[in-house]
């Protein structure tokens, strides 16, 4: 269950992550900060070899926003 329960965390906060990366398109800032007390979600977003749907779209929405000469910034909080 643990186990379980980690990995639909992880998965929910790269949701958020994506959704940051959607919305920095759709607006005019320049530049956006994600907050994550997961470091594992935000090392994640610099494997450049996955085969998980989410993480492959994150990272096409992150080059988007390169390409206009935006930046999302992804950073580790530690919580405790």
């Amino acid at each position: 269950v643990g186990v379980l329960k980690s990995f639909v965390r992880n998965e929910l906060l790269l949701f958020a992550i994506l959704k940051s990366a959607l919305y920095i398109n759709e607006t005019n800032y320049n530049k956006l900060i994600t907050y994550s007390d997961s470091i594992s979600a935000v090392l994640e977003l610099k494997n450049l070899y996955t085969k998980n749907q989410m993480r492959e779209e994150i990272k096409q929405h992150f080059h988007t926003v390169q390409m206009e000469k935006k930046e999302v910034v992804s950073m580790w909080v530690p919580s405790h």
